[in-house]
Formats: C-alpha cells, sequence, structure tokens
C-alpha cells in the first residue's frame, strides 16, 4: 500500500508528462501501470521525454496500460489521509483504496514510449551529481529564458573537465545554471521545453549522458529517487551565439518587490515597454516615457543610464530568488545582470536601443 499524499505527488509529476485532456494524443493520453521483480511502477511519457516512477514493492506481475485521464484524476481525488494500492487485471488495472473503495481503469494499446538505453551503467559514460532542489531551482531559472525558434528553443548542457553547467538563452535573456562537478569536456543539446516537466523532482541524484561515440542513443538519463526520466538530446545542434563577459559600472541593489512592483508600473508608458535606467550620485531613477519617473530606494553604486524593456526585467527580477535583487549594468550597450541575494546563479538580459 502507497499513502495518498505520496500517490499525489507521483501524479503530479506524471501529470507533466502525461495529458487529462479528453482529445489527448498517443503516448500523452496513457500511462503504464508495471509489475516486475517485486516492484511496481508507473510509466508516463510524451514525443520526447519519458518518465518512470517507482511506486513500491508488490507480489504481482503483469502489466496494464490505463487512460491518463483517468488515472490522474483518480488520484487528484485522494486528499485525505489513507493508503491505497494498485490491482492489474487482465482487462485494466483497479486502484483499491484503504477504506474498501475501488477505481477501475480499462486496458489501452501499448504506446510508443522513448525508451531508456540498456544497461546505460555499463557504457563508457557521462556521469554528472546534483543535490537535493537542484532540480526544481534550475526549471526556474532556465524555463524563463527557453526561446521559440533554433538555436534558442534549447538547453545546452557543457562540461569543461572539471565542472558542469546549464544555459538557456532566448536573444533577451540568458542564465547559466550550476556548477555541477564533471570529469570530461562535451556538450549535450535538449529540446528546452523538457526541463519544465522537472521542477517536480526535488531529490538528490544524477544525470546520465551517452558517450560521444555512442551517440545513436540520442537519449540521456535523470535519476532522482524514486523517478527516472528519459529525454530526447539533439546531437550537432547549433550552439547560442558568444556573449562576452564585460565590466559593471553600475551596481543597485535593493528589495526586489519593489523593483518589480515599479518597472511594471512604468512599463506601459512607452509602446514598447521602454524604460531608462539612470543612476547618479547615489540616486537610481527609473524613466518610463515622457511623463512617468520613479526614484527608488535602493543602494545605487556608480553611474550609467541604460535603456530596458521594463516588462522584461520584472519577468527576471520574478525568477531570481530573494527578497533583495542586484541588478548590475553600464553606459549603454552593456547587458544587465540581475541576481537573488538566495542564488548566486545570474540572468543576463539585453537592452533596448
Amino acid at each position: 500500500m502507497t499513502t495518498f499524499a505520496e500517490l499525489r505527488d507521483i501524479g503530479e509529476n506524471l501529470a507533466r508528462f502525461a495529458s487529462i485532456r479528453e482529445k489527448a494524443e498517443s503516448p500523452m493520453d496513457r500511462i503504464v501501470v508495471q509489475a516486475s521483480d517485486g516492484v511496481l511502477k508507473l510509466v508516463a511519457g510524451n514525443f520526447h521525454s519519458t518518465i518512470i516512477a517507482t511506486v513500491g514493492p508488490t507480489e504481482q506481475t503483469g502489466k496494464a496500460i490505463v487512460p491518463a485521464r483517468t488515472l490522474l484524476g483518480a488520484i487528484k481525488t485522494l486528499k485525505a489521509k489513507g493508503e491505497a494500492d494498485f490491482i492489474i487485471r487482465d482487462d485494466g488495472a483497479v486502484i483499491k483504496t484503504g477504506f474498501g473503495s475501488t477505481i477501475e481503469m480499462p486496458n489501452m494499446d501499448m504506446p510508443k514510449y522513448l525508451r531508456p538505453v540498456p544497461q546505460a551503467w555499463e557504457l563508457d559514460d557521462h556521469t554528472v551529481p546534483f543535490d537535493a532542489g537542484f532540480l526544481p531551482a534550475a526549471c526556474k531559472y532556465l524555463v524563463p529564458c527557453v526561446g521559440e525558434f533554433a538555436p534558442f528553443n534549447q538547453v545546452v548542457g557543457k562540461a569543461n573537465g572539471h565542472s558542469f553547467h546549464f544555459e538557456a538563452n532566448d536573444n533577451h535573456m540568458g542564465v547559466e545554471v550550476g556548477p555541477l562537478m564533471a570529469t570530461e569536456a562535451y556538450s549535450v543539446h535538449f529540446p528546452g521545453e523538457i526541463f519544465g516537466q522537472l521542477r517536480g523532482l526535488d531529490s538528490a541524484g544524477w544525470f546520465w549522458f551517452p558517450p560521444r561515440h555512442k551517440l545513436e542513443a540520442h537519449r540521456a538519463h535523470i535519476y532522482a529517487g524514486k523517478y527516472t526520466v528519459v529525454m530526447v538530446i539533439w546531437p550537432d545542434y547549433p550552439n547560442f551565439p558568444k556573449v562576452a563577459d564585460q565590466h559593471y559600472t553600475v551596481t543597485v541593489k535593493g528589495n526586489k518587490k519593489v523593483l518589480i512592483d515599479t518597472f511594471k508600473a512604468l512599463a506601459g508608458r512607452h509602446e514598447f515597454n521602454r524604460v531608462i535606467m539612470e543612476a547618479k550620485d547615489g540616486t537610481f531613477t527609473i524613466k518610463g516615457g515622457d511623463s512617468g519617473a520613479a526614484k527608488v530606494d535602493v543602494t545605487c553604486e556608480g553611474s550609467g543610464v541604460l535603456p530596458v524593456n521594463a516588462t522584461y526585467l520584472a519577468k527576471v527580477l520574478t525568477t531570481v530568488d530573494g527578497t533583495t535583487a542586484t541588478i548590475e549594468y553600464s553606459d549603454s550597450p552593456s547587458l544587465v545582470r540581475v541576481t537573488g541575494d538566495k542564488n548566486p546563479w545570474p540572468i543576463r538580459l539585453a537592452p533596448m536601443k
């Protein structure tokens, strides 16, 4: 038996890979309930990723393919304290609660999921460990910076022989997440939408990337607690345009909520949400159009003037963690570098003309 709370957690993660829409396509419209080797697992997936959730021990053997809409909807209703179990039958599967109630789910055809690489641990591979909480934090920073068109519709993982980090860049905002530990030099390219599905995996674990000479697999693995995720990788995908490092002459540090509210308030004063940040004599002023301006109560060092998109900058400030945010820039055409006081990962924003 598995507690309702554990099943709800599993259901939330499965729902990021499957779909409960009535007209969802295969394989998103179904979930595999599988019992083998004394373990019960649930499998869900889409065209570019698969998640395998370990539910717990079982004495059953067999497999059922059931509607995702029915299974995920049933799990969502288990709100009280209690336990439930999956029973696999010839015609489908049943969720049976400790209170005696049952939810029957009919069988469907087997979907074509992206499958794990067989015996991945035996290959000459690349593994990158991560701590608990890393994946939700990384997803929060990476997803807002993923664009719609190549090469900005990807997340790139880069190892330089001693460290590893992820990059995302939508041609307006860019971020680097890391570092993690790595012992070789390589790069891995993922479809950007994959990372939005990983934000519920908060356990420690590791990435497995295929060796360069076995890229016929075109798959990477994530092992995080009770979950295994298989993801498509894009071999030989183009990199992001390079962004040169620079020295910032202005540092503004203040309450993140105040900064967000001020940029949002001034965004509509210009048709392109253009505002001008001006730092001078310890004062930080945000000018929006001809009629709007605000002096913000912050710590301001240096001097410089830079036009930015207020909506984008408010989005960046919302993404970074903490109650205090730091904004760094120089005179135009400088990038804007934003960090929060609870996470050192910087997000960089392009200026406006």
